[in-house]
This record gives structure tokens, C-alpha cells and sequence, in this order.
């Protein structure tokens, strides 16, 4: 099954870098972070007939992008990460080997500035995938 800790292994491999990552909670609130959550309007995709012949399965992932005080800034990193995230393909995630990335808008979404002033994006998409048992059937 794939976990948040395992997208945020992943995004550490993308050429957008952040200085900091967090999974669940946004330590500190440090400039420069993606902060990994999992996106809880998630509907079941299980096939007919249960988990055994479902081969492909879904993991929403909501993506906080808390950068710096430059709006401009901001957004151009939340616009590189989100086209870097769009472009993956094929992509090993944890155990998992990620097949697709479905965008959930069509753009990062502004979500305005936190308590201190620094600028927010939220990218959410859904990586649909297949565990390790299944694609080395």
C-alpha cells in the first residue's frame, strides 16, 4: 500500500527541490516547504470481487507548497512542482510503481498566506498505482 512518507520520498527525487519536507504536520512553518497530506475525498475503486483482482489502486495526495513572502516566487515554484508532478509517467514510489498522476485541477490552487505572511499553494492530485505483488506477476 502506499503512504504519504512514500510520496514524500518521491518528491525528493523531482528537479523542483524544496529546503524542507513534511509528511502530516508542517513543523515550524520553515520557508521553502512541501508539506505531504493525504487527500480525503477519496472515493472506494475496489473491482468486483475485492482487493485480490483489483490491480491498480488510487492514493490522493494533497501537496502544501509554503514558500516565502513573494507572491511571484511562490507561485512559479508551485507552478515548476506541479508540471514536474503532471509529467512524472511511470514512476517507482515506495513499493509501488506509480502509472499515472491525475491532476485534480488545472492549475495550483492559491490558498493565500499563513499566519506570518508566507504565500501557500495547494496542488492535489492522485496517483493511481500497482503494488509490487502485482506487476512482478
Amino acid at each position: 500500500m502506499m503512504t504519504s512518507e512514500s510520496v514524500m520520498a518521491w518528491l525528493q527525487t523531482l528537479p523542483v527541490r524544496a529546503d524542507n519536507y513534511y509528511c502530516g504536520i508542517l513543523d515550524c512553518k520553515k520557508e521553502k516547504s512541501f508539506g505531504v497530506y493525504q487527500l480525503s475525498r477519496r472515493k472506494n475503486e475496489t473491482a468486483i470481487g475485492g482487493r485480490d483482482p483489483t490491480r491498480t489502486r488510487t492514493h490522493g495526495v494533497s501537496l502544501l507548497v509554503h514558500w516565502n513572502h513573494s507572491t511571484r516566487q511562490t507561485q512559479n515554484a508551485a507552478i515548476a512542482l506541479y508540471e514536474a508532478i503532471a509529467a512524472a509517467g511511470t514512476a517507482q514510489v515506495g513499493s509501488c510503481r506509480a502509472v499515472y498522476f491525475q491532476m485534480q485541477q488545472n492549475e495550483p490552487i492559491d490558498v493565500g498566506v499563513d499566519d506570518n505572511g508566507i504565500c501557500e499553494y495547494v496542488i492535489e492530485f492522485v496517483i493511481y498505482y500497482e503494488e509490487e505483488t502485482a506487476w512482478e506477476q
